[in-house]
């Protein structure tokens, strides 16, 4: 997203959600407020359920984005590919219910949503993807996007149009995965080496977000690869800003978005001394 902010000749400012639960909290808020003033605003982001942290925004987060886009008069950008996946049943706070940003007061005619078919139906690979908004917003986007793609994938297309049609798969990926998360989650927290600091909570989403021991998230990654052989990805490469050496990123993404009997041998290895 940062790319294709920069090559279309923006600045992007990003907002900072700290963990465990990335909120939108008042720190947060404040800093959007901040960048939405500045005369060059023009568009705000948002990602729900979120990528990689599984935040998903509740009511009240969007009540903030969509009062500071009135505000100012911004354009917004709901990144809702993964909406299916939310977990049914979880303590965090917002779990169960994914809400839109469009849905909101004032911004069903300036908010642009992006969804996925290969989200939806946990199809990762299948680049079938669409954008849904006011006429006034789509009509440039489609401007654009004739410039862009040139080899759209008849197949997949098609594919991803029956899946919608027949709605099948939509029940239980969001099930699965939530299972997925809190079996890995009881894995790493029963770790001695490496040991996992703290296993971030998550509403949804395709992954799962962890403190290390201590150590830097790059650090951290090398040694659950090397002596249990399962891979994680350092958080730091999420980040739109480089860690200092004396205070790195000391958090790692899991995936959660595989079959059960994946997730079972990973856990497996992690428990195994």
């Amino acid at each position: 997203m940062m790319g294709a902010i920069r090559l279309a000749g923006a600045v992007p400012r990003s907002v900072t959600l700290r963990s465990p639960t990335f909120a939108l909290d008042a720190e947060a808020a404040a800093a959007l407020r901040e960048a939405a003033a500045s005369p060059r605003a023009r568009m705000v982001v948002l990602n729900t359920p979120h990528n990689p942290t599984g935040k998903v925004a509740t009511g009240e987060e969007l009540d903030v984005v969509a009062e500071v886009c009135r505000e100012h008069g911004l354009v917004a950008v709901a990144d809702e590919v993964y909406e299916n996946s939310v977990f049914p049943s979880t303590s965090a706070e917002g779990g169960g219910r994914h809400l839109r940003l469009a849905d909101r007061e004032g911004m069903r005619d300036r908010t642009i949503t992006i969804s996925s078919g290969g989200k939806l139906f946990s199809l990762t690979g299948w680049r079938v993807a669409w954008a849904v908004g006011a006429a006034a917003l789509l009509a440039p986007l489609a401007q654009a996007h004739t410039h862009l793609t040139y080899s759209a994938p008849s197949p997949l297309q098609a594919g991803v149009a029956a899946a919608l049609d027949a709605e099948d798969g939509l029940e239980a990926t969001a099930p699965l995965f939530a299972g997925n998360f809190e079996l890995l989650a009881a894995a790493l927290r029963a770790m001695e080496s490496p040991a996992v600091g703290r296993v971030c909570e998550a509403a949804g989403g395709y992954f799962l977000v962890a403190e290390t021991d201590g150590r830097s998230d790059v650090e951290y990654a090398r040694a659950l690869a090397e002596e249990k052989g399962v891979v994680c990805t350092p958080m730091s490469v999420f980040y739109s800003t480089p860690f200092p050496d004396d205070a790195p990123c000391t958090l790692v993404r899991f995936t959660v978005c595989k079959s059960r009997a994946h997730v079972e041998a990973a856990c497996a290895a992690l428990r195994r001394v």
